[in-house]
């Protein structure tokens, strides 16, 4: 005789994989390794908060999410971005997420009772569109954390609309789930504002790994906000594109802060002045004080040798890994100083940098 056994609040991932027999054990995904599992089913995030409480960084490593199917099922699901299934609709029994083996980017919920299955397929809901798995983590990640729409279209390479449309059709996948998760207000909420630095902000261009027949080179734009030293450091491979270099500096510093740049044909250029922002340039004769701004750039120096000496000291840019998302986004955030670790990181990882 069967005995159906109810699920209880209580439940999850690491204690159903616990029950299940040593013979079937090597069939499922080995969810014992990695840390905070269990929220998966228990605690699935339904608050902003809870949505930006785990921080991206301190969960997973970015580069790793595409290449560690496991926690990109978690990640996604935990924001309800897809199914989330607890309990057999059936029997009303806990389910296991399975694997498929033919295709490991499938993965099935399985009742231990009735052996129903659910599937889910990274990306399934946006088959059609024919975006890679990689892309819409991405767009997922830019716009939870507050860029915009115009900005994951750019880095998906598509229209306004196509990002427009993916991120939505996540967001009412995610509705679907939780009937307690409104769309209209998910849309708008789940989102941390992207502040850009402003008052006294250094800039500077440099190269930091040089390109070759087996990876990009990486160039920054960076910049040091003087009174609070924060930084920011964009991903700019053609200093000499006019256009490309002022809409970063227009998305990274607020209009009318004051930019002080070295004297070099790539700012001059720029036309800055035209754009709202006082312009000041350092050249070889000229270190002084103008109207009480010092014109030096001593911080934003300081910035892009500490990029240089850790990637120094982590043994070279090594082997570059082209399938990995991060390595076309650096970092487009502004961090302050007690979160360049992260920059730093996110440089090694993208370019298989050693620890």
């Amino acid at each position: 005789m069967i005995i159906f056994r109810t699920a209880t609040d209580y439940q999850c991932l690491e204690d159903l994989y616990a029950r299940v027999p040593p013979g079937e054990a090597s069939s499922l995904l080995d969810l014992t390794a990695y840390d905070r599992v269990e929220s998966i089913c228990r605690k699935p995030f339904e608050t902003v908060d809870q949505w930006l409480a785990d921080g991206f960084f301190k969960c997973f490593e970015l580069c790793g999410l595409i290449t560690q199917p496991t926690r990109l099922v978690i990640w996604l699901a935990q924001r309800r971005l897809i199914a989330n299934r607890l309990t057999c609709p059936k029997c009303t029994t806990g389910m296991i997420l399975r694997s498929a083996k033919p295709r490991r980017h499938m993965y099935l919920w399985a009742c231990r009772i009735c052996n129903r299955k659910f599937s889910i397929r990274i990306g399934s809901i946006f088959l059609k569109a024919g975006v890679p798995e990689a892309n819409i983590i991405l767009a997922m990640y830019l716009w939870s954390v507050g860029y915009s729409m115009e900005f994951c279209g750019t880095e998906l390479e598509c229209s306004f609309t196509s990002a427009r449309w993916y991120i939505w059709l996540a967001l009412k996948s995610a509705a679907a789930v939780s009937p307690l998760l409104d769309v209209t207000i998910t849309f708008q909420q789940l989102r941390r504002e992207f502040k850009p630095v402003s008052g006294i902000v250094e800039v500077d261009w440099d190269s930091f790994l040089r390109t070759t027949s087996r990876r990009d080179g990486l160039a920054l734009l960076c910049g040091v906000q003087r009174s609070t030293e924060k930084v920011f450091a964009v991903r700019c491979p053609k200093p000499n594109d006019k256009d490309a270099v002022q809409r970063l500096i227009q998305n990274n510093i607020t209009h009318g802060s004051i930019i002080i740049t070295r004297d070099r044909p790539m700012f001059s250029q720029l036309q800055l002045r035209t754009l709202g922002y006082p312009h000041y340039m350092l050249d070889k004769s000229h270190e002084i004080a103008l109207d009480d701004v010092v014109i030096d750039l001593t911080l934003v120096d300081s910035f892009i040798e500490s990029i240089k000496s850790h990637i120094r000291k982590q043994g070279g840019p090594g082997i570059f890994c082209t399938d990995i998302f991060l390595a076309e986004m650096v970092v487009r955030r502004s961090w302050g100083n007690n979160l360049l670790p992260m920059l730093f990181y996110s440089i090694a990882q993208a370019y298989n940098v050693p620890k």
